[in-house]
């Protein structure tokens, strides 16, 4: 080994440069990996995290009055709790959106439970009624932040009874606030699309000042259980005798609240990981070939090695060796970077919840991670030292039978400067003129094949968002009004389709609750979204949401159980819908039936909605406002579709796409430019032997783009029907998780990748063909 341990510092010596070089390569190219990957683990935990840290509620009650709501909040499974209401207001009452003025009864709002992330400024003063707090959903809509002043319209009491008697209430007649914004607060129900309201948090003083002149909508108590959501269950138990069954009364769980914010989170852990994977994979391509190349440099030294005494195994001990140095920078470079960048982490939505932004160090990937990579060299190196010591013998390249791929360029092309860059793009050659033809195909291909599958992927979630039925609201509007006689529906010239959307949140499908609907129609044929079957037409049909044909383990045809007032009756399953989600309620949780069914099962008053689809001849704007003079008081923000939360927490992922499309871009055209250079560096000696032969400059530079090209023509080939397929399934597997219409969408403008590729392939081959085209022929063949 003393002979090994000799050669290898000699080489290490002589050849330390380029051993850096590949070494601060591969550790940064490992550390872009370990940061996508600590990523993916911190953004997966990054929703629970922040909620322990900012003493989110873990249960929640709605409905009772205050004197109930402190009972329970007296239970011994409730640690913290604060009790309060919630008064609607409003900037302006047709065309914008709701603000709920959460007003606590105490002071523990904000301070021992639901104290937030502080996004500026401070909490107001309990003993000001002019003081308020915004959450982020309330400062973007009102464009206010800590210091400025907002003004206010609420509406009365007597306003709030007409609203539940589902009357028009009138234009708002309640007090004019006008309150001073002290800070911007996140809290955990903030970062949830389904939860998420504009919300302003008021002092203690503000009810005193305005309990009696204002109209609440609802009292609430937020509470924190001892074991947090493991008392759900005990807690809930408890709670329910002393809550009662009169009224619109709800309880829900930290699980329950946290579920929608769980499954966005997972698929953006899940694309960091397949992003970290896919950058781990290409680096390890492009490194293993750097490393191999560096150690191939040794192999003219092997004759020599093997005359002096040294075995097969010495000698391949020897170039492994040399690769020590370059194992250990690797680690250390691949740690540094990967914790330098680490407040790069999360990403999207993700990092609006991360509680801990900045640099943080993960154990197990970064430490364990930074280890890997230096063993992984080590093996490498190992691997090529046994190749080098056994294959020392290398043919010639001018001897190499060309590739078949070589034959037939040259048949069917027939040009000289065609087949030479073929044979550049295609063949690796041998000895010092071997050259990385599988690193640059393969990033060629990943490149390729990457924003195929992206521009599969984005095109498919943009339809889905822009597209209502796609997330179960079939129609163009849902204003108020509650119901549609004949007189009111005359008046709806416009429109094609008119109905009346029931629905209720008390329906037992096989002893489970589950949220019922049924459409009543009035003109037309309106109906909700079915993906599969068809919608229920009898009394004995029901359409479910994918959710619930999967707890059911029922398929579209089986059966189901549902509830009535005086026993149970069993139904056929005749489709699969999707709904229009409100308030918690999933698209794809929903029992879709006529409404002579709903008036049989449901446990509680439907609420109703009515709605409407325009003729095609019609103008959208010129009938909505046709609407409003026919039907004042019933439009608002309300009445246009917007997407559930869970479609929209998706939307919210939809940066990593895009962040995976650059990095392929990058890897494709780093591939190709190194491939480029490498190849009129290594081959300088065939390059002149060209010109000598009678190859003009010309003919070098249109090689070099041909080689160019070649490559890009395969990553294309391959490429793009391999992207599209794994965009279609990567489609599929997501919309079905959150229970959408999963069909993808395909673009044409995947077409455009074609000529973008060949337009960048040639872009780069031209100043590597000038550099290739000035190599002067006698002096590189008198070196040689």
């Amino acid at each position: 080994m003393q002979g090994a341990w000799a050669w290898a510092r000699a080489e290490i010596r002589g050849r330390w440069r380029g051993l850096v070089l590949v070494g601060l390569l591969i550790g940064v190219m490992a550390g872009a990996s370990l940061v996508t990957l600590a990523g993916a683990r911190r953004t997966a935990s990054t929703y629970e995290r922040f909620r322990d840290r900012s003493l989110a509620h873990d249960a929640a009650v709605f409905g009772p009055d205050a004197e109930v709501l402190r009972s329970v909040s007296r239970l011994p499974e409730v640690t913290a709790s604060s009790i309060g209401t919630i008064f609607p207001a409003f900037v302006d009452f047709e065309s914008e959106f709701d603000l709920g003025v959460l007003v606590p009864y105490d002071a523990n709002l904000g301070r021992t439970v639901d104290a937030g992330r502080s996004l500026g400024g401070r909490r107001p003063d309990p003993k000001r009624a002019d003081e308020v707090a915004l959450n982020p959903q309330a400062a973007d809509l009102l464009k206010a932040g800590p210091g400025d002043r907002i003004r206010l319209s609420t509406i009365t009491p007597g306003q709030r009874e007409l609203i539940d008697a589902d009357e028009n209430p009138g234009e708002p007649a309640g007090p004019v606030l006008q309150l001073r914004v002290t800070g911007v607060f996140r809290n955990a129900d903030d970062l949830r699309a389904d939860l998420a309201s504009h919300l302003i948090y008021a002092t203690p003083a503000f009810r005193a000042a305005y309990a009696d002149k204002m109209g609440s909508f609802i009292d609430f108590a937020a509470l924190r259980l001892r074991n947090g959501e493991d008392s759900n269950a005990a807690f809930s138990a408890k709670a329910r005798p002393l809550i009662g069954t009169e009224g619109e009364v709800s309880v829900t769980g930290s699980a329950e609240l946290s579920a929608s914010m769980h499954d966005a989170l997972r698929v953006l852990s899940v694309g960091l990981v397949v992003l970290g994977l896919a950058s781990l994979l290409v680096g390890t391509v492009a490194g293993g070939q750097a490393l191999g190349r560096q150690l191939w440099l040794g192999a003219p030294d092997q004759v020599a090695l093997g005359a002096l005494g040294l075995t097969a195994r010495s000698r391949a001990a020897a170039v492994a060796l040399t690769a020590v140095p370059v194992a250990a920078l690797a680690a250390v470079v691949a740690l540094v970077v990967a914790v330098v960048a680490s407040p790069l982490m999360p990403i999207s939505i993700g990092r609006q919840a991360e509680p801990d932004p900045g640099v943080a160090f993960d154990l197990f990937v970064h430490l364990g991670g930074s280890l890997a990579v230096g063993l992984l060299v080590l093996a490498t190196a190992a691997l090529v030292g046994w190749q080098v010591a056994t294959r020392h013998d290398v043919t010639p390249l001018s001897r190499a039978r060309p590739s078949v791929a070589t034959r037939v360029a040259n048949a069917v092309a027939g040009g000289p400067a065609v087949t030479t860059g073929v044979r550049m793009a295609l063949e690796r050659g041998t000895g010092r003129s071997v050259l990385p033809v599988r690193s640059a195909l393969f990033a060629a291909l990943v490149a390729v094949g990457g924003l195929a599958a992206t521009v599969t992927f984005n095109a498919s979630l943009e339809r889905l968002t822009s597209t209502p039925a796609r997330y179960g609201a079939p129609w163009d509007l849902q204003p108020d009004a509650a119901d549609l006689g004949p007189e009111e529906v005359a008046k709806l010239g416009d429109a094609k389709d008119v109905g009346i959307l029931q629905r209720t949140n008390v329906v037992f499908a096989d002893g489970a609750g589950a949220t019922g609907y049924a459409v009543l129609v009035k003109k037309g044929q309106p109906q909700l979204t079915i993906t599969e079957g068809r919608a229920p037409f009898t009394e004995d049909e029901v359409a479910l949401g994918a959710d619930q044909l999967e707890r059911l383990r029922e398929p579209v045809g089986g059966t189901v159980e549902l509830r009535t007032g005086d026993g149970t009756r069993r139904l056929r399953v005749v489709g699969e819908a999707v709904v229009p989600a409100a308030d918690q309620d999933p698209v794809a949780g929903g029992v879709v039936m006529t409404p002579e069914l709903l008036e049989q099962v449901a446990q509680s008053e439907p609420s109703t909605n009515a709605i409407l689809s325009w003729r095609d001849d019609v103008d959208p704007g010129a009938a909505v406002a046709r609407f409003k003079r026919s039907f004042p008081g019933a439009y608002s923000a309300y009445a246009l579709a917007r997407p559930p939360g869970e479609v929209v927490n998706l939307g919210r992922v939809g940066s990593l796409p895009d962040a995976f499309a650059a990095f392929l871009a990058v890897v494709g055209v780093a591939g190709l430019l190194h491939a480029l250079v490498t190849s009129t560096t290594r081959r300088r000696a065939d390059l002149a032997v060209l010109r000598a032969m009678g190859f003009v400059r010309r003919q070098l530079g249109a090689s070099v783009a041909w080689q160019s090209t070649t490559i890009a023509v395969v990553g294309l080939l391959v490429g793009i029907p391999l992207g599209i397929a794994i965009g279609r399934w990567v489609w599929i597997l997501v919309a079905d998780g959150i229970g959408v219409a999963t069909d993808p969408l395909v673009p044409l403008t995947t077409v455009l990748l074609v000529p973008a590729a060949l337009l960048v392939a040639n872009l780069l081959a031209v100043p590597l063909g000038v550099r290739a085209a000035r190599v002067p022929p006698a002096a590189v063949l008198r070196t040689e």
